[in-house]
C-alpha cells in the first residue's frame, strides 16, 4: 500500500472476498499514505477511470455466488 502511495498511484483497491467489500484508497502522498479510504459493499457500484473513460463495475460481480 505504501509503495503505491509513494509512486503516486491515484487509487488502490483491496478486494475482501470474505466480507464482500472493496476497500478503496485514494489521495496518495509522497510519504506513502493514502489520505482517503472508503469501503464499498457488494450492492454498490464502482468505476474504473482510464484517462477520459469511466467504466462502471457492479461490485457484486467481483465475488463468487
Amino acid at each position: 500500500l505504501r509503495a503505491y502511495a509513494r509512486a503516486g498511484v491515484p487509487e488502490y483497491w483491496v478486494v475482501d472476498v470474505h466480507a464482500r467489500l472493496v476497500h478503496v484508497y485514494t489521495k496518495p502522498t509522497p510519504a506513502g499514505v493514502f489520505e482517503a479510504h472508503r469501503s464499498v459493499r457488494a450492492t454498490d457500484m464502482l468505476a474504473i477511470i482510464l484517462g477520459d473513460v469511466s467504466i462502471p463495475i457492479a461490485v457484486g460481480e467481483l465475488f463468487p455466488t
